[in-house]
């Protein structure tokens, strides 16, 4: 008698051990699961280790952004801009990389966003921020500069 497993939102009947006659179901099943860790993980020449997506080069304009991938490279549209971010995931890390020393993009502290004063993303600036539902707010973790 298979055992129904929930995996990526679909519920999956998995052979028990010594059972038989599994090929097309476990197939598609591993095929699944395969995809969807290549998703995760890339191999490097050392060792496997999680993909990191980044969100293409992103213009924004003055107003409220929302994450879309754990490294988000930004620039002002047409000028400097000042942002807050929308709301994360309890956990969810988000890196945020500065693209130009013109079209800068700020940061100020506030009740959702507990930074460790005004933060300037310039041309190769970086900081790292964690999002805690506890206090309903972005914690900066690190920054360069």
């Amino acid at each position: 008698m298979p055992t129904p497993q929930d995996f990526l939102g679909t519920e999956r009947q998995v052979p028990l051990t010594g059972e038989t006659g599994w090929g097309p179901e476990t197939t598609t099943n591993l095929l699944d699961i395969l995809r969807a860790l290549d998703d995760i993980f890339v191999e490097s020449p050392s060792n496997l280790r999680l993909r990191e997506r980044v969100a293409a080069a992103t213009p924004v304009n003055s107003d409220v952004v929302t994450p879309t991938a754990p490294v988000m490279a930004l620039s002002g549209s047409g000028g400097a801009v000042t942002i807050t971010l929308a709301a994360g995931a309890d956990g969810q890390i988000l890196h945020l990389l500065g693209l130009s020393n013109t079209n800068t993009v700020s940061l100020a502290p506030s009740g959702t966003l507990l930074l460790n004063g005004p933060l300037v993303l310039a041309q190769g600036t970086h900081a790292s921020l964690r999002y805690h539902t506890t206090l309903t707010a972005w914690v900066e973790v690190s920054r360069n500069n």
